[in-house]
């Protein structure tokens, strides 16, 4: 398995509404695999917005290489100045709703701006994700036993039969339905 990586990042304004169309496509898990794509129209102008499409076209498409019992949610995503950069993070909450293990995981990651800064939410989405709990989800979908993913995904406090409540997302952005 390797590592995802950004393909293409695309935002189209649209001149009347001024609405921000935005595409995220993703290299597959394998040579052979298709790319991941997700695409999501925001629901109000402006740079905030645009973030936030830009990061729910990149969890839509990191959830359509989850197994079903995952998913993926963005919780919170900003940009900040610290000291000199500019820092892109992304807070992401991982659900696993397993018939004898429903549980979640929080995920962040963040990003030093560099380039543009649609770049650099994707960027800031693939750190929180690109890490063991993704591996151990994709292993998953991949063919690992389900037993072998509970023992890694259950937090010891995990025990508990129900999932707790999401918090919604700081932003309107439309879920692409």
């Amino acid at each position: 398995m390797k590592r995802l990586k950004i393909m293409d990042v695309s935002v189209k304004t649209d001149p009347r509404s001024h609405l921000d169309q935005a595409t995220v496509r993703l290299s597959g898990l394998t040579e052979e695999a298709q790319p991941l794509v997700g695409s999501v129209l925001s629901v109000s102008p402006g740079q905030k917005s645009r973030q936030y499409a830009v990061g729910h076209a990149t969890v839509l498409a990191l959830n359509t290489a989850l197994k079903p019992d995952y998913h993926l949610c963005l919780t919170d995503l900003t940009t900040i100045q610290l000291a000199t950069w500019r820092v892109a993070a992304a807070v992401l909450r991982l659900l696993c709703f397993g018939p004898e293990n429903r549980t979640h995981e929080d995920l962040v990651g963040a990003v030093i701006s560099r380039d543009d800064p649609d770049i650099s939410v994707v960027k800031a989405v693939l750190d929180a994700v690109n890490r063991r709990l993704w591996k151990v989800a994709m292993e998953a979908s991949l063919g690992v036993p389900q037993e072998a993913m509970r023992a890694h995904v259950a937090p010891p406090h995990a025990a508990q039969p129900h999932v707790p409540p999401v918090p919604a997302p700081r932003s309107h952005i439309a879920s692409g339905r």
